[in-house]
């Protein structure tokens, strides 16, 4: 799911940084395994482009999606 999330906001504008898809920094909570990937960007309209692209992506129903803007930590 993090793999077709990043393709799905692929060529990634040069104004906006994407790392990842990689693990989380906790891997795995309560059996569950955890991806991230980190997009950065100046400009939050072109942001909500990406994430726009990203939320109309279907998901297994085993897979749950969070998006955070502006998180605090990425554990």
């Amino acid at each position: 799911a993090a793999e077709a999330a990043a393709a799905a906001i692929q060529p990634v504008p040069h104004r906006v940084q994407l790392r990842g898809p990689s693990s989380a920094p906790l891997e795995r909570i309560r059996g569950h395994w955890r991806w991230q990937i980190l997009l950065l960007a100046g400009n939050r309209e072109l942001l909500r482009g990406l994430l726009e692209k990203i939320e109309a992506l279907p998901v297994h129903n085993k897979v749950r999606r969070i998006i955070d803007v502006d998180p605090t930590s990425t554990l």
